[in-house]
């Protein structure tokens, strides 16, 4: 995952509250395009954060993450902090969220854990004093599961995720397997 600057960071700037609950709203997408869920027995997901308030705010750390059965029940999960997601290596960094922009919290599990709960709700502690957010699982997302573990990435600019995905998309083919313009 390349670290570039984006519109929606800063690593110095001072001044911008920590963004709220209400100034939030929290989805997870089953996928986003040419992001990879899987592979090597193992299953990632993003966390989208968008500010829909009309104030610049900022998201920096990690959240806490508790997982929600269908009848309301926390489920055993365990979490980590780490500093990757399932594109590469990505630093703490304090995210500025100018109106309409995203954060990301990528989530990384195995796909070999049983019991995996189905109508799963995720609930999303900001960190500080900001409060929680809520998202619930879409219909075709599995996982998390019940005793499993969760890796979770610090908050990142959506921007970063996109320019990861968009160097994905671009031929990692070796050039002696290139003839004439095409892979072989």
């Amino acid at each position: 995952l390349a670290v570039a600057p984006a519109v929606a960071q800063a690593s110095s700037a001072s001044g911008y509250r920590v963004c709220a609950v209400a100034q939030l709203s929290v989805s997870v997408p089953a996928s986003i395009a040419g992001d990879p869920v899987a592979g090597m027995d193992k299953l990632a997901w993003n966390i989208l954060l968008r500010n829909t308030g009309t104030t610049t705010c900022a998201l920096t750390g990690w959240p806490a993450l508790q997982v929600r059965d269908p009848a309301g029940k926390p489920a055993a999960i365990r979490t980590s902090d780490v500093r990757f997601g399932n594109l590469g290596p990505l630093p703490v960094r304090r995210v500025l969220l100018g109106h309409g922009q995203q954060a990301v919290v990528t989530v990384d599990t195995t796909d070999t854990t049983r019991g995996c709960a189905a109508g799963w709700t995720l609930r999303l502690t900001l960190p500080g004093k900001a409060g929680a957010v809520t998202a619930a699982q879409p219909a075709d997302l599995s996982g998390p599961c019940g005793g499993g573990h969760l890796d979770l990435s610090p908050f990142y600019p959506r921007s970063v995720l996109t320019a990861a995905v968009k160097t994905l998309n671009v031929s990692a083919s070796p050039p002696v397997y290139r003839r004439a313009g095409r892979d072989v």
